[in-house]
């Protein structure tokens, strides 16, 4: 996602992103989903992490930031054809390391998770088929271990 912010703006974001750091993005580096062939004019950041954080007990992988992410992804794919034709939500798990347990599912009701993360089976779907059976199997409800 592409949006203008004025110098006061995009300190105020980097003051709000405490343990990320600004990272400038080269324009040839940017593919734009909407059939343009180059951005527009401009300078282009990022927040990447600041420090490298793997994947414990005190942190696990949680179902519902990948429920965030990932339905960002498919909304992407959903919206830009472009997208979808690159894989764009695959490319989300096969770009991202270190898929591990624990992994905690804490999504609300998940017996029914379709009606509070209505893109809950196609995020499932892309799990099993990008990560592999075993690792969907060993996200773990809360409370009830690995």
């Amino acid at each position: 996602m592409i949006f203008q912010v004025a110098h006061g703006e995009l300190k105020a974001f980097a003051d709000r992103e405490k343990g990320y750091k600004l990272i400038r993005i080269p324009p040839v580096d940017i593919t734009m989903l909407d059939g343009r062939s180059a951005p527009p004019p401009g300078t282009f950041w990022y927040f990447g992490s600041a420090s490298r954080r793997y994947v414990s007990q005190e942190f696990p992988i949680v179902q519902s930031y990948v429920d965030v992410c990932v339905s960002g992804c498919l909304e992407i794919e959903d919206e830009f054809p472009a997208s979808r034709t690159a894989k764009f939500a695959q490319n989300f798990f096969t770009g991202t390391t270190d898929w591990k347990t624990p992994w905690i599912n804490d999504r609300i009701y998940p017996w029914r998770p379709f009606v509070h993360v209505p893109q809950a089976n196609r995020i499932d779907a892309l799990i099993r088929d990008q990560l592999g059976e075993e690792v969907f199997r060993s996200i773990s409800l809360p409370g009830a271990g690995t």
